[in-house]
């Protein structure tokens, strides 16, 4: 995983170019054009079952989410984790018929991953009989069908504007249901509605990178190229010597380290596989505690950020805060990444990316090295 490059998650980007009606549709309604202000839409998000304290902190938690539209039909959808990130979200362009997953990254890079405008695949059966009033508005009812168990959702046209998400509805949901594989069914109401103006900037696409899905999928091919060769090249090469003072306040010396095992764990507080392979890199400093087997963690965050990650989450391994120096010297293509020294300073092991075997991995390497 990177921090600093595009970072866009392809499971949510196939449901917001999924969440459109066909091209040749309908796309707006008269109301559009009445309207005097922005508009934007608060919504809850509600879970069928209690969730544990742990999973309201995963990355698939979404609290809540805000849309805001224009009259000029420009739709932007962002979701609140957790984390109450809000550095992705999607951008609809109902004009030019495309939809854009917007990412932007710590270091204020901006990229806009493009494509058209599809059909949603959910059928609905529409009941124009009965009604619901939210937020202020009339709202026509439909059935879906989720994981085979019937669900209601609630749509108006008074918006002026299609938000159908993946239903094949014609108008605006208000209220709709959908599934997370690790957090159940859960239902989306809207809870406000605010009519306002935005600042310009906010609809605009200024400054993004914007990019294809085709040019998507070359950037990831060519990624997976650069940390293979990264792999292949590191093995057997001279480890680069480091100096560093851990959080703990410890001095840490890679040259007063020769002739013992060096475990080096490269990661950040916000990535999510390197907080998911955690647990495990604690039991593997468990198994060799007794041994001579240094394990340190250099982070990319600060140290009040560790610190503040700590108190959630249990890392046994020395932490150096602020680690981009060595970073570089290592040539740390993505995170997190796993290197094991042996005791003459070479590298025996350079894995990137989460393992579910990271322990066995990492505990073959060691154990060579400790028969030298």
């Amino acid at each position: 995983m990177k921090q600093d490059t595009l970072k866009p998650i392809v499971i949510l980007v196939v449901l917001i170019l999924t969440s459109i009606n066909p091209i040749k549709a309908q796309w707006t309604y008269s109301e559009l054009n009445q309207l005097k202000t922005d508009v934007t839409i608060s919504y809850d998000v509600i879970y069928e079952r209690n969730l544990t304290k742990q999973e309201r902190k995963s990355k698939e938690y979404v609290r809540d989410i805000s849309v805001t539209f224009n009259k000029k039909g420009i739709l932007i959808e962002k979701k609140f984790y957790a984390s109450a990130q809000t550095n992705r979200f999607a951008h609809l362009d109902y004009k030019r018929e495309k939809a854009f997953y917007c990412t932007v990254s710590s270091n204020g890079g901006k990229v806009a991953l493009q494509s058209n405008f599809r059909e949603p695949k959910k059928n609905a059966e529409i009941n124009t009989n009965e009604t619901k009033n939210i937020v202020g508005l009339t709202c026509n009812k439909a059935t879906v069908s989720i994981k085979g168990i019937s669900k209601e959702i609630f749509f108006t046209k008074k918006l002026g504007i299609k938000y159908c998400k993946k239903y094949n509805i014609d108008g605006f949901l208000l209220e709709y249901s959908d599934y997370n594989k690790k957090l159940g069914h859960y239902k989306v109401v809207a809870k406000k509605i605010l009519y306002h103006n935005m600042a310009p900037s906010f609809f605009s696409l200024n400054g993004y990178n914007i990019i294809s899905s085709q040019e998507y999928a070359a950037i990831k091919n060519n990624a997976k190229e650069k940390i293979h060769e990264a792999k292949i090249s590191k093995l057997e090469e001279k480890a680069p010597k480091f100096r560093a003072k851990s959080i703990k306040g410890n001095k840490i010396l890679s040259k007063e380290m020769l002739g013992e095992i060096i475990v080096l764990n490269f990661w950040f507080t916000t990535c999510g596989p390197c907080k998911k392979e955690i647990p495990q890199l604690n039991k593997l400093k468990e198994k060799y505690n007794k041994q001579k087997v240094n394990f340190i963690a250099i982070a990319l965050d600060p140290a009040y950020k560790i610190a503040a990650f700590l108190k959630e989450n249990k890392f046994n391994y020395d932490i150096i805060p602020e680690g981009r120096y060595y970073k570089d010297k290592f040539d740390i293509p993505s995170y997190p990444t796993n290197i094991v020294i042996d005791q003459k300073g070479i590298i025996k092991m350079y894995e990137t990316g989460y393992k579910n075997d990271i322990i066995e991995r990492m505990s073959y390497e060691i154990e060579k090295a400790l028969k030298i």
